[in-house]
């Protein structure tokens, strides 16, 4: 089974972690493991606790530094 930590800041909704959640075990399942075999949790930081380059995802339109 496999074991799945999502890192997230906190604040995060019941839907979105759901979503989330869903999205991977749809991932898990074309891998080859069992739909059955969902073990999920999420750690919520704060927003200090979780640094993100600020042109994530799309580092080619956004300017730099």
């Amino acid at each position: 089974m496999p074991f799945v930590t999502f890192t997230v800041r906190r604040g995060l909704s019941a839907a979105d972690k759901s979503r989330l959640s869903e999205a991977m075990l749809e991932a898990q399942v074309a891998a080859g493991y069992h739909r059955v075999d969902r073990f999920h949790r999420f750690l919520e930081v704060d927003r200090d606790d979780l640094l993100v380059d600020p042109r994530f995802p799309d580092y080619a339109t956004q300017s730099g530094r």
